[in-house]
């Protein structure tokens, strides 16, 4: 329904004392968290929802959500491609290039239009310093106050980090392997905390 017809036809139902029974006010919302996984650069079709048996757990995240196959950019390579996805323009950047866009990404536009606090709006990237660049971009109605929090480390949430998060609740002394993993997991925290986005709080919930 287009805006304008909805404010008349409100304002007819208001008029006639009925507004509160109206089935024009939109519904509370359903979805209270929204997942988007992006398969962004060195991901085929065929090794991943080509061949399903690979990829157990995404398929029965596709079957309760939206699987879209079809995604296509014309760019440079695989950092514009990728960037688009988040702003929905297209973004003529090569593969070597590590800055933001100028255009608002969507975490901007979930934040600023819904009023959500930094701790509830998060990207958990794997491919390094230029994918952090997704959370947010530089136009000057946007930018890093309306970014997500970031999550970034090279395999942080690998098979190895895996195993150490499988392995806590048994109290012991943290190894060395261990206690690097843990701080590169901070370092990543850190980052997002130094531009003003992490309180202490949420930085504590995440690590734990």
């Amino acid at each position: 329904m287009h805006r304008r017809t909805f404010l008349k036809s409100a304002a007819a139902c208001a008029a006639s004392g009925s507004l509160l029974a109206s089935p024009l006010l939109p519904p509370e919302r359903k979805t209270k968290h929204v997942v988007l996984i992006a398969f962004a650069g060195g991901v085929r079709t065929r090794e991943t929802f080509g061949t399903p048996a690979n990829i157990p757990t995404l398929t029965a995240m596709a079957e309760e959500g939206v699987l879209y196959t079809r995604t296509r950019c014309s760019n440079l390579g695989h950092f514009g491609a990728a960037l688009s996805l988040f702003t929905g323009i297209s973004e003529a950047r090569g593969i070597r290039e590590n800055a933001r866009g100028d255009a608002p990404t969507l975490f901007e536009y979930v934040r600023k239009g819904l009023d959500l606090p930094a701790s509830e709006v998060w990207i958990s990237t794997s491919g390094g310093a230029q994918q952090t660049n997704y959370s947010y971009g530089t136009h000057r109605d946007f930018g890093p106050r309306y970014g997500a929090n970031t999550l970034d480390g090279d395999g942080l949430f690998n098979e190895e980090f895996k195993q150490l998060l499988e392995s806590f609740g048994r109290p012991r002394v943290m190894g060395e392997r261990e206690s690097d993993l843990l701080a590169r997991m901070r370092g990543g925290i850190e980052a997002s905390g130094a531009l003003g986005l992490n309180s202490p709080e949420t930085a504590a919930r995440v690590e734990e």
